[in-house]
């Protein structure tokens, strides 16, 4: 099962990478905490009710859009500047939440093997799992027809 599970990140890493334009553990950040949340969160879809703040810009955001599907054109990926990779994840269907933040990477590893690191190591080596830091706005009303 967990070959299986890393062979499913690295697919959605390649995936993200084609959107993005280049691979880079930053990216790998943002793949990993989006398909960690969606396993916290366990939404019975993926659509409207799943909402992302970030906390700050960077490639990592490409890697949520691909893997949670929250984007800025849809209206419910929202960027915020603290300068922390950190991700508040919502479903508000549910009501559930959780807030990933890149943990410390361990020191001396190459670009290549952070990124390998990031995408197969304990989820609790990469990232560390709080209570939300924002309130989710409620859903967005429908769009109008032009």
């Amino acid at each position: 099962m967990e070959n299986r599970r890393e062979n499913m990140i690295k697919e959605l890493y390649e995936k993200a990478g084609e959107l993005h334009g280049h691979y880079c553990p930053g990216l790998a950040i943002g793949v990993r905490a989006a398909a960690a949340a969606l396993d916290i969160l366990s939404p019975e879809k993926k659509g409207k009710n799943l909402y992302c703040i970030a906390e700050s810009r960077a490639c990592y955001l490409d890697g949520i859009q691909v893997v949670f599907g929250t984007t800025a054109g849809n209206g419910r990926l929202e960027m915020r500047d603290s300068d922390e990779a950190a991700f508040n994840f919502y479903d508000r269907e549910s009501g559930k939440s959780v807030r990933l933040a890149a943990a410390v990477m361990p020191e001396g590893l190459s670009r290549e093997e952070k990124r390998d690191f990031i995408l197969t190591a304990p989820l609790d080596e990469v990232f560390t799992q709080t209570p939300v830091r924002f309130e989710a706005p409620p859903d967005l009303p429908p769009k109008k027809k032009r």
